[in-house]
C-alpha cells in the first residue's frame, strides 16, 4: 500500500461539541483503505446518539490537479436514526487530506452559546461565533477577515439558525466566492450542535499533500480534452466548485436546466430563467438545499398552503427571510413540512466516485466502459491499492 494510506498517515478528527474536547483516533484496521462516502458509511454506525456530522475527503482530494475536490458529508439531526449522504466541493476535502485527516468528525449538543470550531495543524479550537444570523457570504467575509489563516470554511446559514430540514452547509474558501453546497439536513445538524461554522486552517506541506508528479500525470490524463467537466456541466448545483453557477444560463439555452426549475412557473422562458437565478442566489445566502425547498414549496403549493402565488412573489417572501425571518409566516410552514424522499441507491460507479472524491460531471468523460476501467486500473495502482479491494468497497459490479 501507498505509505500516504498508511494507518500512521491518516486519523479520525472527533469534536466533543457538548464537552468541547477534541481528540484524534487511529483508523481502524479494516478501514485504511477507505474514504469519501466509504469511510463515512462505515463510522456512522459507531458514534453515539444525538446530532452528528462527519465530514470525510475522498481518497484522491489531496491531488492537486485533479477534479478530485470532494468530501461526502453524512449527517444525523437527533436520535440514532439514519445518516443522511451528500457531496460537497471545495477546499475543504484538500485541507483535511493535506493534513491527514481521513475523516472529521462531530458529535454532542452543546448547551451553550453558537460557536465558530477552528481546525488547525495544533488541534481545535473553539469561541463564540461572530456572524450569528449573518447570510452565507457575510458569515463567509467575516470570518475570513479575522481568521487569516483561514484556507476552507463551512458555514450554516440563516436556516439553521431557523432549525429548517432543509438546512444546507456552504463549503467555501478564502478569496473564492463561489461555494460548493451539501444537504440533507447538514445545517440542521451543525446548528444543533451549537456551531455556526468550521474553520480549516492552512496546513503546511504534509503526508498527502500530492501525489509522485508520474502518478499525478497518468490520472490526469483521463480529464482532459474536449468532453472535460467545463464542456458537460449543466449548472444543477448553484455555485459549484466545479463551475460557477452564472454559466447555467448558456446550458439553459441549450435546453438543459437545473432540477428544480420545476418549483416555478411562468410560461415565459426568459423570465423562468430570471426566476430559476434569483432562486439559486437566495438558496446560497439563506443556506438551504435548494432541491429539498423546491420539492417542499412545489408540494405545498399543491396543497393549498401557500399564499404567494406567482413566481416572484413568492421569492419575495422567500427573500425577505434575509432580512426579517420573523415577520414570514414561511419557517413554521417548512418546517412543517416533510421533505422530499430521497432516492439513494447504491450504484457502483457514483459510489466510486464519491470515495474518490472525484466530481460526477467530470466523471463524465469516462462514460465509456473501457475508460471506466482503465482509470480503476490507474487508480488502485497510484493509491497502492488492490483493484479487488476498490471493487469490494464499492460491492462489486466495477468496470
Amino acid at each position: 500500500m501507498n505509505a500516504l494510506f498508511s494507518p500512521a498517515a491518516r486519523r479520525i478528527m472527533i469534536f466533543h461539541a457538548d464537552a468541547g474536547i477534541c481528540e484524534l483516533a487511529p483508523l481502524p484496521a479494516d478501514q485504511t483503505v477507505l474514504g469519501g462516502r466509504a469511510l463515512a458509511e462505515s463510522l456512522a454506525p459507531l458514534l453515539p446518539a444525538g446530532p452528528a456530522l462527519i465530514i470525510a475527503p475522498g481518497l484522491l482530494s489531496f491531488c492537486r490537479r485533479l477534479p478530485a475536490s470532494r468530501c461526502c458529508v453524512a449527517s444525523r439531526v437527533q436520535g440514532s436514526g439514519a445518516f443522511a449522504f451528500a457531496s460537497a466541493g471545495g477546499a475543504a476535502a484538500r485541507v483535511l487530506s493535506a493534513m491527514g485527516i481521513a475523516a472529521l468528525v462531530l458529535c454532542g449538543a452543546s448547551g451553550g452559546s453558537l460557536m465558530d470550531v477552528a481546525l488547525g495543524a495544533e488541534g481545535m479550537r473553539h469561541a463564540p461565533t461572530r456572524c450569528a444570523g449573518t447570510s452565507v457570504s457575510a458569515a463567509l467575509s467575516c470570518i475570513t477577515s479575522a481568521s487569516p489563516l483561514a484556507a476552507a470554511l463551512v458555514v450554516a446559514g440563516p436556516a439553521a439558525e431557523l432549525d429548517l430540514p432543509m438546512a444546507s452547509l456552504a463549503f467555501g474558501s478564502r478569496g473564492i466566492h463561489a461555494v460548493s453546497r451539501a444537504g440533507g439536513g447538514a445545517g440542521q445538524a451543525l446548528w444543533r450542535m451549537g456551531i455556526k461554522a468550521l474553520i480549516l486552517d492552512a496546513p503546511g506541506r504534509g503526508t498527502g499533500e500530492a501525489l509522485p508528479p508520474a502518478w499525478e500525470d497518468d490520472l490526469l490524463r483521463f480529464f482532459t480534452g474536449p468532453s472535460a467537466a467545463s464542456s458537460r456541466c449543466t449548472g444543477c448545483t448553484p455555485q459549484c466548485a466545479v463551475r460557477p453557477w452564472g454559466s447555467a444560463e448558456g446550458s439553459a439555452s441549450k435546453g438543459k436546466w437545473p432540477g428544480y426549475e420545476k418549483a416555478w412557473s411562468a410560461g415565459d422562458r426568459e423570465q423562468d430563467r430570471a426566476n430559476v437565478r434569483r432562486y439559486a442566489l437566495f438558496c446560497d445566502e439563506f443556506g438551504v438545499d435548494a432541491f429539498a425547498l423546491a420539492g417542499v414549496l412545489e408540494d405545498a403549493r399543491k396543497r393549498g398552503a401557500l399564499m404567494s402565488t406567482t413566481a416572484s412573489r413568492l421569492l419575495d417572501e422567500l427573500e425577505s427571510l434575509l432580512d426579517r425571518p420573523g415577520s414570514s409566516p414561511l419557517p413554521g410552514l417548512l418546517r412543517g413540512m416533510p421533505l422530499p424522499e430521497r432516492k439513494d441507491g447504491r450504484d457502483p460507479w457514483k459510489y466510486l466516485l464519491d470515495s474518490l472524491g472525484i466530481c460526477g460531471f467530470a466523471a463524465g468523460v469516462l462514460d465509456a466502459g473501457s475508460a471506466r476501467g482503465a482509470f480503476v486500473d490507474a487508480a488502485s495502482a497510484a493509491l497502492g491499492i488492490d483493484r479487488d479491494a476498490l471493487a469490494a468497497l464499492c460491492g462489486g459490479g466495477l468496470p
